[in-house]
């Protein structure tokens, strides 16, 4: 026997080193093609021995062990190996190539569906390893609700959670799901499921379809022969949705926007321009984001996605490939790319991440929810690790304890430990001081934290007011604000930071070096006479803080970024602006103050000149005495447009406006003559609008809430007379609209509720009810349209007690945008139709009509016409 063994043993040595030395071969020929495409990035070598040799062991150990339960949703696809194997044959463009294949969905796990299926990323780590990054694309008439892409990557931490502290913080994120992937039923482990970035994920995030910016000189992705800048140079960026009024290659917005930012760091006039672009709402939660999940990975020359809105007329950065590291920095103004460094340097922006900051750990508790989920699905996610075949490992598991199945535990440590060093930072007097002068006293900021209060006390002699002397020139103007004597105290609302300077490296292409600088602030009293104590606070003390004085007094005066912020809104009444007589308006006026316009005011504009309010506008005529917009030659004006948050509470009233058209700039677009974009409870009563010119709309309501419509006429409409996009309860009441040359009302993703109107005679639909829009309609006379009521794309439609009379089509109701799912749903009650033919048409939806007459033939195409049945 040993002899058989012996002899076998010698026989077989050649066919081992043979099967060795072809191991060794696929190594290295691997590993240079791997190394070949990772040019311009470093990564540490890989155990390529490992996968040849252990990884086939530990699946057949996981075929034995069968473990059939579902820890986590389970993601299954099918497709044929050697469509699998085409993935690496002609690198780097086979790695784009779709291939067919099926899925069955966690969401629908009874429907096998077909699919599409390719590799995703530039980097080789997707395409070379056991567990391969995907992208998986539905057909269209099978999406999965209103989703058709997704993106399948081996499961990371930080994706999970740094994209989870987006979402909770309301920045745009992809959203991410922890899934089991299995392919033609052979368990691949953990992964996560990401949505992917393309017009769906705008519509799906109430976003109208938009220029959407990818940023990446990075990796596969470089430019060579180009700075490696991305804000230097819009050549560098890409698009992964794009406005369809331009061409895709159209970048005349980000370029106009890139020279903004570039300059207005110098010029406070280009930071003005700057500030148009940004929501600052959402621009506090990004900042104070950053600092909560420690993701610095958006640097100058990757991982850049920005949104750019011409209907807001604002950019919005979406989070992509997130960092999360285990280091906390306790630099708050740690800044990336060159956006948040002029942004970490504002006072205004500063105020906003720590408002926001105080909200997301010490209300929100947005941490503390994310250690709680992640303790949540640890043990689901380990049980679905030790199915992965890269994570386990059939021979050391036995005698040592795998350190991947403590991913989660490891994560839930750091994020404790980084909640506790943040509060702990936050949480730390500033370091202020103050000082006497001759003739003033000064407070002296030497801290990246915040003073949101001043506290001022007196011995005796309190004066009866002081004042910050914001220019430094020892005397009052009128742009500065009193604060008034309670007791032997003077409490200043305002919020105070330290200068903010940016030292920069031109040769560190990663950060910015933000640091902080003293900053003198000086006061000045009524009466001279200085405090005897002075204390402060912020948003993270519990307790107000003594300051301490000192004899000298240093620091810079506060430089053009750095602005005293008023806590309590000054008073407005004496910045609104009165307007009235007859304006001759030549090219554009942008009133950024309150405006109210006298009875009788009469605007004559000039050929493509707009009136832009962003604040609050009270236009008041009289039935006798209306507010005319009007053209001051034949040539159309542009538009009238309230456009932002603070026009909320405007109202018009009153008012004619006939003539004019639309407006495109590389920053904002208007495509009708009375726009409202942006904004929330505006009243518009007893106005005509008629003859307006070349653009889509007469009257387009965009991202708008509680617009109140109430006896408007339409006239002549030369697209539809009323456009609404994205925007919620919004009432039109008695009104009338006539001869539109294409829709009399539109709706886009909206809710509405329509009583007592009369439309008449549109070239195309009385009323378009689309992309999952709801619509109430009542007590209305619909006559002589193309089509009476089109419902379809998800939406539904309540009509009671409409008169149809005379349409060529009364109600139609269909699929047209695959994207949304379904048709339309139109439910009629004590109506009548009256029409030599009356038709109706379903398509892939529903038309229920009960308690009506219907006067006239009646001609149904369709499926799913109800009339008056029982």
């Amino acid at each position: 026997m040993k002899k058989i063994i012996k002899e076998i043993s010698i026989y077989s040595m050649p066919f081992l080193g043979i099967v060795i030395l072809l191991i060794f071969i696929n190594i290295l020929k691997r590993d240079f093609v791997f190394g070949h495409f990772l040019h311009s990035t470093y990564k540490p070598p890989y155990n390529w021995f490992y996968d040849y040799t252990i990884i086939p062991l530990n699946k057949f150990f996981l075929k034995i062990k069968n473990d059939r339960n579902e820890y986590l949703p389970q993601v299954k696809l099918y497709v044929s190996q050697s469509k699998l194997n085409s993935f690496l044959q002609d690198l780097p463009n086979s790695t784009k190539s779709w291939q067919t294949g099926k899925i069955i969905h966690n969401s629908n796990k009874e429907k096998l569906k077909d699919i599409k299926l390719r590799l995703r990323g530039d980097n080789p780590e997707n395409w070379f390893f056991e567990k391969k990054s995907f992208r998986v694309k539905f057909k269209k008439n099978e999406m999965n609700g209103r989703y058709r892409y997704y993106n399948y990557l081996p499961f990371e931490p930080r994706v999970l959670i740094s994209n989870r502290l987006a979402l909770k913080s309301k920045i745009l994120a992809p959203k991410v799901n922890p899934v089991e992937l299995i392919i033609n039923e052979e368990k691949k482990g953990l992964y996560l499921e990401l949505e992917h970035f393309n017009e769906n994920y705008l519509r799906r995030n109430k976003i109208m379809p938009v220029n959407f910016y990818k940023g990446e000189n990075y990796n596969q992705e470089i430019k060579i022969g180009l700075g490696k800048n991305l804000y230097n140079n819009t050549g560098l960026w890409s698009k992964q949705a794009y406005f369809n009024f331009y061409k895709k290659e159209n970048k005349e917005d980000l370029k106009n926007f890139l020279q903004i930012l570039k300059q207005s760091n110098i010029n406070e006039n280009q930071f003005k321009k700057l500030k148009t672009f940004i929501d600052k709402e959402y621009f506090g939660r990004y900042l104070a984001y950053i600092i909560l999940s420690q993701n610095y990975h958006v640097s100058k020359y990757h991982n850049n996605r920005l949104i750019f809105d011409p209907w807001k007329g604002q950019i919005f950065p979406v989070i992509t490939d997130p960092d999360n590291p285990h280091s906390v920095s306790s630099n708050f103004d740690r800044s990336s790319n060159d956006l948040i460094a002029v942004l970490n340097q504002h006072s205004e922006f500063l105020n906003l991440k720590y408002l926001y900051l105080y909200k997301f750990i010490f209300e929100d508790e947005i941490l503390k929810n994310e250690i709680s989920y992640l303790k949540k699905i640890k043990n689901n996610v380990n049980n679905v690790l030790k199915n992965d075949p890269t994570k386990v490992n059939i021979f050391l598991d036995l005698f040592n304890k795998n350190k991947n199945f403590n991913i989660l535990d490891n994560e839930i440590k750091n994020l404790k430990k980084r909640q506790k060093i943040l509060i702990n930072e936050l949480g730390k007097n500033p370091n202020v001081q103050w000082s006497k002068n001759e003739n003033n006293f000064s407070l002296i900021l030497d801290s990246q934290l915040p003073v949101n209060s001043v506290e001022l006390a007196f011995n005796n002699k309190t004066p009866d007011w002081v004042f910050i002397d914001e220019n430094y020139n020892d005397n009052y103007d009128n742009n500065e604000v009193k604060f008034y004597k309670k007791g032997n105290n003077i409490i200043l609302d305002v919020s105070l930071y330290a200068n903010r300077d940016n030292v920069v490296n031109n040769y560190n292409l990663f950060s910015d070096n933000i640091i902080t600088n003293a900053t003198r602030i000086n006061f000045i009293t009524s009466n001279g006479n200085k405090p005897s104590d002075i204390k402060i606070n912020n948003f993270f003390l519990e307790e107000s803080m003594l300051v301490e004085q000192v004899d000298s007094v240093y620091g810079s005066k506060m430089n053009n970024l750095n602005k005293i912020l008023f806590n309590s809104n000054k008073d407005q009444a004496s910045n609104v602006k009165i307007l009235s007589g007859k304006i001759i308006v030549k090219n554009e006026l942008i009133f950024d103050n309150p405006v109210q316009i006298k009875p009788g005011t009469i605007f004559l504009l000039g050929e493509n000149a707009n009136i832009i309010f962003k604040n609050r506008v009270e236009a008041i005529g009289d039935k006798n005495n209306k507010i005319i917009f009007k053209a001051d030659s034949n040539k159309p004006w542009g538009t009238i447009a309230l456009l932002g948050k603070k026009t909320s509470g405007s109202k018009i009233n009153f008012a004619e406006f006939s003539h004019g058209s639309g407006s495109f700039t590389d920053q904002l677009h208007f495509t009708s003559m009375l726009s409202i974009h942006n904004t929330k409870n505006i009243q518009l009563k007893n106005i005509k609008l008629s003859n307006n010119h070349f653009f889509d709309d007469m009257l387009h309501i965009i991202y708008a809430t509680d617009v109140d419509i109430e006896n408007l006429s339409f006239y002549n409409a030369f697209g539809d007379a009323i456009d609404i996009d994205i925007s919620k309860n919004i009432k039109i009441f008695n009104s009338n609209f006539f001869n539109s040359k294409n829709d009399g009302i539109d709706l886009m993703e909206s809710s509405v509720e329509i009583k007592n109107v009369n439309i008449y005679n549109s070239k195309d639909k009385a009323i378009s009810i689309g992309e999952s829009s709801t619509a109430k309609l009542f007590n209305s006379k619909l006559e002589k349209n193309e089509i009476a009521v089109a419902v379809k794309d998800n939406s539904k439609t309540l009509i009671n007690n409409v008169n149809f009379l005379n349409n060529k089509n009364q109600i139609s109701a269909y699929k047209k945008n695959l994207q949304y799912g379904s048709g339309g749903e139109a439910v009629v009650s004590n109506s009548v139709f009256k029409n030599e033919k009356n038709v109706f048409l379903s398509e892939n939806s529903k038309i229920l009509i009960t308690g009506s007459e219907i006067i006239g033939d009646i001609k149904k195409k369709g499926e799913k016409i109800y009339l008056n049945e029982r």
